[in-house]
């Protein structure tokens, strides 16, 4: 049987104005649970938090953040241990030394490497120690996403362990809800690039970029901190932490077992087929990509050129209009046309030029309708009108 990703988070409780405010139980996906105060929709008093693990916190909170309190029960490794051969490729973390995370099973620490991210050291230690608790509220359904999303596209290999990869990480964030309106894929691939120190001579955007455990949980902190810094900028606490606890916590996370999109979302045997012309669709992408005028100067490539390609390989015709080429990319990306105004200079990264070029090519190449003859209406026969000639006149 298939692996169930049940990864939605459960409330009871007080409400105020649509918003958990009161006494509440906040019951997570991951089987770790919350049960204490509540203030504008965060953890705030006291309150009990239950880890997935078995650790249990109890003491105050703040804005979501755990303040002075204690914790009844460590974990040991043999709870942590994953069982199966995929999720040990994710493995499992607890706090380490100077805000390091640990893995359970090679017992090595590696860091969050996120000093550009923060603006006072003095709260270097709080923010961390706040981040490597959100980390572990949700490292259920993170190992999940990432272990699903990795075998995308693929039937399995020898030794049975997958990396994700940038066109499967793509396609997650597609999946996740929180970038609608806010980025775009594009300027992710930029972020990224900045937090997982890849090589200078790499493509940004290439699809063959490979994610390993400790880079996907980077991203997702430095992600999650360029969509939603903004909006807690006025807000005194840990920034970060804030920001990693609405990205996991207030959007709906990606299910593997249900992408979205016009390829992934096919059957088998069709993305099988899709795959075979990846790689030549990759060169085409290349070629007609040109450098942004700002800083990194990255090659990208925009909606407007998208059609021009479109145009140059005879694809706009009787069955493919412009117009329905860009409703195309618009099902997968609402920023692009929103019914009002349309932004032809949307950047769109290699994925969304793919799905969205198998798509319109199959439109394209569809043979026309055949009319139907209508039959030919004789029209009936009008009787004919005779003429009578006037009577003379008597003389």
């Amino acid at each position: 049987t298939g692996s169930q990703y049940s990864i939605r988070n459960r409330y009871s409780g007080q409400w105020t104005n649509g918003r958990r405010d009161g006494y509440g139980v906040f019951e997570y996906a991951t089987g770790a649970r919350y049960e204490g105060d509540w203030r504008n929709n965060k953890k705030n008093g006291r309150g009990k938090f239950v880890f997935q693990n078995g650790t249990i916190f109890e003491g105050d909170f703040n804005e979501d953040s755990m303040g002075e309190g204690r914790l009844i029960r460590e974990p040991n490794e043999a709870q942590l241990r994953p069982s199966t051969p995929q999720a040990s490729l994710m493995g499992d973390v607890r706090p380490g030394s100077r805000g390091g995370l640990v893995d359970v099973q090679t017992h090595n620490q590696f860091s969050l490497q996120i000093d550009d991210l923060i603006d006072d050291e003095l709260s270097r230690d709080d923010e961390l120690k706040q981040l490597h608790y959100a980390m572990l509220r949700s490292i259920g359904p993170l190992r999940k996403i990432y272990c699903g999303y990795s075998v995308l596209g693929l039937d399995g290999n020898r030794d049975n362990t997958f990396v994700l990869n940038r066109f499967q990480l793509w396609r997650m964030f597609k999946d996740w809800d929180f970038i609608e309106g806010r980025t775009t894929l594009s300027e992710i691939d930029r972020v990224i690039d900045r937090c997982v120190n890849s090589d200078e001579d790499n493509d940004v955007h290439s699809p063959d970029t490979p994610f390993l455990v400790r880079h996907f949980l980077h991203l997702l902190v430095y992600t999650a901190h360029h969509v939603f810094s903004n909006d807690h900028r006025n807000n005194p606490g840990n920034i970060l932490a804030s920001c990693l606890n609405r990205l996991l916590e207030d959007s709906d996370l990606p299910n593997p077992n249900k992408t979205k999109g016009t390829f992934f979302s096919c059957s088998k045997p069709r993305i099988a087929r899709g795959l075979h012309y990846r790689q030549s669709c990759w060169k085409l992408y290349q070629t007609q990509t040109e450098h942004r005028k700002t800083i990194p100067h990255d090659k990208t490539m925009t909606m407007r050129k998208f059609l021009h390609i479109l145009n140059d390989a005879q694809l706009i015709n009787g069955n493919l209009t412009a117009r329905l080429a860009v409703g195309v990319i618009a099902k997968d990306n609402p920023g692009a046309d929103d019914g009002t105004d349309l932004n032809l200079d949307t950047e769109i990264v290699f994925l969304e030029f793919f799905e969205a070029l198998m798509e319109c090519a199959t439109v394209a190449i569809q043979p026309p309708r055949r009319r139907e003859k209508t039959p030919e209406v004789i029209p009936e026969a009008k009787p004919e009108v005779v003429v009578e000639p006037e009577p003379e006149p008597e003389p």
